[in-house]
């Protein structure tokens, strides 16, 4: 008998969860070209239940000159929900009815009370989310895409139609050097609402039925021809997203003529210059051969300077600059009793030599002065919001050789002798030459 019990209570258990998974879950509903759910030649006048939430996207698109991955900019987007226009008019297509007749409806302005929206979406390097501080990047541009959800679980609509919603977005631009979109800050939200299967007096959120979604980017009527359908505050036709412009310096290190200081890495000063953009910002650095990063932290731009260490063969990479931002690069000669004839060459174009002495130096990041022992300064200058290269800077020290003191003022004095002698002698073959002759 207990073995016949457990058996039931296993079948039944089983029954159960095969039951269970014949249950509807829904997801946050996703645009798809601005829409979500919609009739098709096989559901004709079928509208399918969605999911109460809905997701629409923020872009920011991060461009690169050769880098995969780039540090994020410090800036907030903030968003707030409210009613639409009413009286909007929405036509659809004739093949979503079996009577081929296409169906026009007026748009309701949207019920605000117990809406909930993503109020932010913050980037900054100084989030420990890596999803949030480190942004993808390319050449052509990266899309990044952050999740704005709409949430209408508890609101009550009072009958069926097409409910629109305005979604406004606020961000102050000002020190992130982040480019703002050509689009504006708002997008409009219909939401087609229906009776549900269970629908009782209407007095409950669960008494409705949400069958589909548009986003556009412009408060105006619908039909199907209409272009302004949008994912969110994304790319679209006519429309730029955010745009985060940045590039990179290569730095290389050569010496010559010295095989004592091979090893040695010298003192290299970065210096960055960018009023512009004054929120916090962070560089990523990659280092090759024999090098020390320079240590900062997220600053703005022209709180970057920094000293990295770097002998022959050594090389660093400094990656996601804001695009704007001049670049000054110069080298410190600290090896002690040395000359270095030292140049810096920016993308293939060679400064001017200076000779540089070992003398009192810094033992870290200082501005650059014009001191004995600092190479001349090599700098990269940038536009704002603008595609820019890697830019390549070589410095290379070739070791001066002093003659050996003294040489000249020690044979000198037996020159002139033989000097004086050769005369003397020529002058005496002269004289006696001439007294043969008398």
């Amino acid at each position: 008998m207990k073995r016949t019990f457990r058996k039931i209570g296993a079948l039944a258990v089983a029954a159960a969860m095969v039951m269970s998974l014949g249950a509807i879950i829904f997801a946050d509903a996703t645009l798809t070209d601005g829409e979500v759910g919609g009739f098709d030649p096989g559901n004709q006048d079928n509208p399918q239940v969605q999911d109460k939430s809905v997701i629409i996207k923020k872009e920011l698109k991060v461009y690169n000159p050769d880098e995969a991955a780039v540090y994020a900019p410090t800036i907030t987007y903030n968003y707030a929900i409210e009613a639409g226009s009413a009286d909007k008019s929405i036509t659809d297509q004739t093949e979503d009815h079996v009577s081929g007749t296409a169906v026009t409806a007026t748009t309701k302005a949207g019920i605000t009370t117990n809406v909930t929206i993503t109020d932010s979406i913050t980037l900054s390097p100084n989030v420990t989310t890596a999803t949030d501080n480190v942004l993808d990047a390319a050449t052509a541009g990266e899309s990044n895409l952050y999740d704005i959800k709409v949430d209408f679980s508890n609101v009550v609509f009072t009958e069926p139609g097409v409910y629109r919603y305005v979604i406004n977005e606020t961000v102050d631009y000002t020190g992130t050097g982040v480019t703002e979109t050509n689009g504006t800050h708002a997008r409009y939200l219909d939401v087609y609402v229906k009776a549900s299967d269970t629908f009782t007096d209407g007095s409950a959120a669960g008494d409705w039925d949400i069958y589909g979604y548009v986003c556009l980017s412009a408060d105006e009527d619908v039909d199907p021809d209409t272009d302004f359908k949008t994912n969110g505050f994304v790319e679209a036709t006519n429309v730029t997203p955010d745009e985060y412009y940045t590039f990179n310096v290569i730095v290389k290190k050569t010496l010559s003529g010295d095989n004592f200081s091979m090893n040695h890495k010298f003192p290299v000063q970065v210096d960055y210059t960018n009023a512009d953009v004054t929120k916090d910002v962070m560089l990523r650095a990659t280092p090759t051969g024999t090098v020390t990063d320079y240590t900062h932290s997220a600053s703005a731009a022209s709180g970057l300077d920094g000293l990295a260490l770097i002998a022959n063969g050594g090389r660093i990479k400094y990656i996601g600059i804001p695009c704007g931002t001049q670049v000054d690069i110069y080298e410190t000669n600290d090896v002690t009793g040395t000359t270095y004839l030292t140049t810096v060459t920016v993308d293939s174009t060679a400064g001017t030599a200076k000779n540089i002495i070992a003398t009192s130096t810094p033992t870290a990041f200082v501005a650059y002065s014009s001191a004995a022992y600092n190479s001349n300064l090599g700098t990269i200058t940038t536009t704002a919001n603008a595609t820019d290269a890697t830019h390549e800077v070589e410095i290379a020290n070739v070791l001066q050789m002093i003659s050996p003191t003294g040489i000249i003022v020690r044979t000198a004095p037996y020159v002139l002798l033989l000097g004086a002698g050769a005369t003397l002698f020529i002058l005496i073959r002269v004289f006696r030459k001439k007294e043969d002759e008398a």
